[in-house]
């Protein structure tokens, strides 16, 4: 219900070509307002600096659906999300990862031998993909 209100004329809304889950709206000033909607969770920013653009959409969604905000997100999905000080964005799915391999070891009855990092390693921060995808860390610049 939330996707298809999404897309309505009234919201303005557009589903992204590349991914159903991503919906993207040019604003009035120029900026875009981005939403990843994944069942009955959901990540939203806006790339302008007009905090009432943030805070419209969040009072349309009120209006039209019974919603729950709970401010900056820091997990979503089972990734953690952190953000380094030139605002990159850092999404971890160590925990995750490590939890696939204890139930792959569970079933599989046979060690698996891997290396996966638990903590932001800050010499990282603002590296290239390349340089960080060994890690188990993925880097985002929004």
């Amino acid at each position: 219900m939330l996707q298809e209100y999404l897309v309505s004329e009234e919201a303005g809304f557009r589903r992204s070509e590349c991914d159903n889950a991503i919906f993207i709206k040019k604003e009035e000033d120029g900026s875009y307002t981005k939403m990843l909607v994944y069942i009955d969770d959901s990540l939203y920013y806006n790339t302008g600096e007009d905090l009432n653009i943030i805070k419209q959409l969040e009072r349309s969604s009120e209006n039209k659906f019974k919603v729950q905000f709970q401010g900056n997100a820091h997990w979503f999905l089972s990734m953690r999300i952190t953000r380094d000080v030139h605002g990159n964005y850092l999404l971890d799915q160590s925990r995750h990862s490590k939890n696939l391999v204890k139930i792959n070891q569970q079933i599989d009855h046979y060690p698996v031998n891997l290396q996966l990092q638990t903590k932001t390693d800050q010499k990282l921060i603002g590296k290239s993909y390349s340089e960080v995808q060994s890690t188990g860390l993925i880097t985002l610049q929004l």
